[in-house]
């Protein structure tokens, strides 16, 4: 513990600066040096057998290693039980549950760190058909079809993502006043603490514009956000389970503690590389995604299942088929669509502007004249035009499939009771 504080503070002022500023540069230094040691420490617990891991994690908490049994949201998905003392019990469950709070205050942060609409909803879209790809496998990930819609997507998601995207409007509307007066110049001591409470805030706030589908290179940084995103978010269930780590234990909180301004760092990095801002990816994005990895890593290593166990039910593996294959036509589509502006340069001259001198090159929105300037640019334009319409409509279609699995699962908890087990029931 000591050797990590003194390391921390060797981080802190010797560490070169990163790309956010406030509260101060030394803090995103100390960030970046927690996650430099969270990397050694996974490292190392790569190289320990189960049992060396476990007393290891018992040094920080001595519930570690007990196998806690785990509560399933989906065996009763009636919302009203007829005939019962508390008709609303299954609902008044779920709405009282704990989890409910942190659940919204989750998708809050999320807001804050993503900034963007769109990105949100596939974030929280997946993750609920990856709670169905996994219900096999963990108990609470078996819900009913009311609690992934209404207290789910429609609910704590949605409604964190208002107050996230609320509180970004309002951020990157206020006027940031950095004046550079020290605090004792100031008069009053009400100006005082103002100036100190403003040294906390951010440095500018703006709202994301992720545009994924604009490049290949904005659709792979897309990518690998919600894969750091996702993956983080399924390793915290995983890594509990694998280690038996109690649902109670701090060690969760440490983890989360440390994911969030974690996560705020490299997910900045990567939309300030998208956009152009940046000559490379930042180091905090390539340690984000190092961790992720390695938690990963440690977990397939450690992990008591056979293959029977983590394959799901068929349609689902369909579904994720069916997505992996649109995925891949639709940058074949547009590697395609790419391939014709290369080689007859028809996209370039067919943007070109109408001439206003006589002589000048004929004007390019007609057919027959951009046939004159680039023989067989036409067909290539045309083509291309095509090719942009079904890049669209691909475009569309990739979540289709997930969607249809989504679907799937809340009709078989709405439509049985008690509702089949995926994989397992005739059917499922």
């Amino acid at each position: 513990l000591l050797a990590g504080v003194a390391f921390l503070l060797y981080c802190m002022i010797q560490m070169r600066d990163g790309q956010l500023l406030r509260p101060h540069p030394a803090i995103w230094r100390v960030v970046h040096g927690t996650g430099l040691l969270y990397f050694l420490l996974l490292s190392f617990l790569m190289c320990q057998d189960l049992k060396g891991i476990h007393e290891f994690l018992r040094l920080f908490d001595s519930t570690v290693g007990v196998k806690e049994s785990e509560h399933s949201y989906g065996s009763d998905c009636r919302i009203y039980v007829a005939n019962a003392t508390r008709p609303w019990i299954n609902l008044e469950n779920q709405v009282y549950d704990r989890f409910m709070i942190a659940h919204f205050l989750g998708w809050t942060l999320k807001a804050l760190i993503l900034r963007d609409w769109g990105l949100m909803w596939v974030a929280s879209i997946l993750f609920e058909v990856l709670e169905v790809t996994f219900q096999h496998m963990f108990a609470n990930f078996n819900e009913c079809w009311w609690d992934h819609l209404l207290l789910d997507v429609f609910g704590c998601n949605f409604g964190g993502m208002i107050l996230g995207m609320f509180l970004v409007d309002r951020f990157s509307t206020h006027e940031f006043n950095w004046t550079g007066r020290r605090v004792d110049s100031i008069g009053t001591s009400f100006g005082k603490m103002k100036r100190v409470a403003l040294q906390f805030t951010p440095y500018s706030f703006e709202t994301y514009r992720w545009h994924v589908f604009s490049s290949w290179r904005r659709f792979i940084i897309g990518i690998a956000v919600l894969c750091i995103l996702l993956l983080g978010e399924m390793n915290a269930f995983f890594i509990k389970s694998v280690f038996d780590i109690p649902i109670k234990s701090d060690l969760n909180l440490y983890r989360l503690a440390f994911w969030v301004p974690m996560t705020y760092m490299s997910i900045f990095e990567f939309h300030r590389f998208a956009e152009g801002r940046s000559r490379r990816i930042g180091v905090n994005s390539w340690l984000a995604g190092s961790l992720v990895s390695l938690e990963a890593l440690l977990v397939i290593k450690h992990q008591d299942f056979s293959l029977d166990d983590v394959i799901p039910a068929k349609y689902i593996v369909v579904g994720w088929a069916a997505t992996f294959a649109l995925g891949l036509l639709t940058a074949f589509v547009k590697a395609v669509r790419k391939a014709l502006v290369w080689a007859y340069g028809a996209q370039e001259v067919f943007d070109l502007p109408t001439p206003t001198k006589p002589g000048s090159r004929p004007r390019t929105g007609s057919f027959d004249s951009l046939e004159r300037v680039v023989p067989g640019a036409s067909t290539a334009v045309r083509v291309g035009a095509y090719l942009d319409v079904l890049f669209q409509v691909l475009t569309f279609a990739i979540p289709l499939p997930l969607l249809v699995v989504f679907a799937m699962d809340c009709y078989r908890s709405a439509a049985y009771h008690p509702p089949p087990t995926p994989g397992v029931d005739l059917g499922w």
